[in-house]
């Protein structure tokens, strides 16, 4: 394995926009009681582990990838997810905005997340980039599906709250 600058620099690139979480939290968050399931919370978090190391250490992958028709749907990821971290920021960064559907697609910003490693694998030919991105999209997508439908959750119970409230005189 061989250290990579272009490996790198395109996982920064997929990652930059989660930084926004840190520097713009989400707001109106929802009292949410459960938790992600520990194996699909494992699944997640080392898959992303190793999607940050791998394209790292793909060296010679990268050489030798040409830009062809992986590259493209890499691209068209890496954009769909950037317009998702827009739609997140102009839309008062709330919490469920991070998870709601679009383009027909439940957890979409999971979803370009994951296929965006994926594609970086498939369009590098490395084998471990591909495997790693299936294991983060294993976790990830099942927990973003399950955080969006608990966030449906909430916002039905709190808008019956608040027509029960409004109801009384």
């Amino acid at each position: 394995m061989i250290f990579s600058i272009v490996g790198v620099l395109i996982t920064a690139i997929i990652l930059l926009p989660e930084l926004l979480l840190v520097l713009l939290p989400p707001r109106h968050k929802p009292d949410i009681p459960g938790k992600p399931k520990d194996v699909c919370t494992l699944c997640e978090n080392t898959g992303r582990v190793l999607c940050i190391v791998t394209p790292a250490l793909s060296g010679l992958r990268f050489v030798a990838a040409n830009i062809n028709f992986w590259f493209w749907l890499m691209a068209a990821s890496i954009a769909l997810y950037y317009c998702l971290w827009i739609r997140y920021v102009f839309g008062d960064m709330r919490f469920v905005l991070l998870y709601k559907p679009c383009l027909g697609l439940p957890a979409p910003m999971g979803v370009f997340a994951c296929a965006s490693f994926l594609f970086l694998g498939m369009w590098s030919g490395a084998r471990t980039i591909t495997v790693s991105a299936l294991l983060y999209a294993l976790g990830r997508l099942e927990n973003d599906r399950n955080l969006y439908l608990q966030c449906q959750k909430a916002e039905k119970e709190q808008a019956q709250a608040e027509n029960a409230a409004s109801a009384q005189p």
